[in-house]
């Protein structure tokens, strides 16, 4: 991984609390009865924040977005898995795999305001489906594009679709 994603956490946290106080602040009334104690959680963090502390977050991830687009290297592109395996529903999720676990394959992709496009990839041969996301560097968005053409045109899925999804 070209980024240090403890530090992406860090950084992520301050933002996230100070977007839940935002969202809170403008909607005081609704802020008991639809919220859960999580969300009022971390909103009241992002009340507390300091204007420089939120500010010292907006810089830290402008730093650690230019420390990513150094580590890129000579690569045009990275193609990369969407997420982790899907396991299936009788079956319990791998260890220490949890749904915020997911978000690793996508959130410092994000972050660093990479191109980046998230397709479906060929399915596992159990029918499983496995997402693909191709990554390109700043101001390569055409780089990702012509990838993901390329990648549709190998294994087309427009017509492919779960069983789950065709008996809706």
């Amino acid at each position: 991984m070209p980024c240090d994603l403890d530090a992406l956490r860090a950084i992520h946290g301050t933002l996230i609390a100070a977007a839940a106080a935002r969202i809170v602040t403008r909607f005081p009334d609704r802020r008991r009865e639809e919220t859960t104690h999580i969300a009022r959680a971390t909103a009241e963090r992002g009340v507390a924040l300091s204007t420089a502390t939120y500010v010292d977050a907006l810089d830290a991830l402008a730093t650690w977005g230019s420390g990513v687009t150094v580590a890129w290297g000579e690569y045009d592109a990275l193609i990369l898995p969407a997420a982790a395996p899907a396991w299936r529903a009788e079956d319990e999720a791998p260890p220490g795999l949890t749904t915020a676990a997911q978000s690793v394959f996508g959130a410092w992709v994000n972050a660093a305001g990479l191109a980046g496009i998230t397709m479906p990839g060929e399915p596992h041969p159990d029918g499983r489906p496995i997402g693909v996301q191709i990554v390109a560097p700043f101001w390569h968005d055409a780089v990702a594009f012509e990838i993901a053409w390329r990648l549709e045109a190998l294994t087309p899925w427009a017509d492919r679709w779960p069983a789950l999804a065709s008996t809706v």
